[in-house]
């Protein structure tokens, strides 16, 4: 009997230290995978963050696209003008041989109202 009880407990103590060194595993493990759900929580957190400031960064390019849309709309009668403009002042100059525009005469500047008034 004494044999069974030795040979029971020199069982026993294997079974222990067999479980001691799985738990230890295993407690390296749910280390390991604890600092990766860390590392992956915080990578997330970044991530969100990134995509928020995407975001807003996108919705200030649409509001100024929305701007400038407004702005040209603004502005599109005055390209006209400046169109026509610019056709009549070349519809007054003049190709010389070699290919530059110049202006056919120069036009006498206009004297405004007060000038005149001074000089009477």
């Amino acid at each position: 009997q004494v044999n069974d009880f030795a040979t029971e407990r020199r069982i026993a103590e294997e079974r222990l230290v067999a479980l001691k060194t799985e738990s230890e595993g295993d407690k390296k493990n749910l280390s390991a995978v604890s600092t990766n759900l860390s590392e992956l929580s915080l990578q997330l957190a970044s991530d969100q963050i990134q995509l928020d400031i995407q975001r807003q960064e996108c919705e200030d390019l649409r509001a100024e696209i929305v701007t400038l849309d407004a702005r040209i709309k603004e502005l599109l009668p005055y390209e006209r003008l400046h169109r026509v403009t610019d056709a009549r002042s070349r519809k007054d100059a003049v190709l010389p041989t070699n290919g530059h525009i110049v202006e056919a005469a120069p036009r006498a500047r206009r004297t405004s109202r007060r000038q005149m008034r001074a000089n009477a």
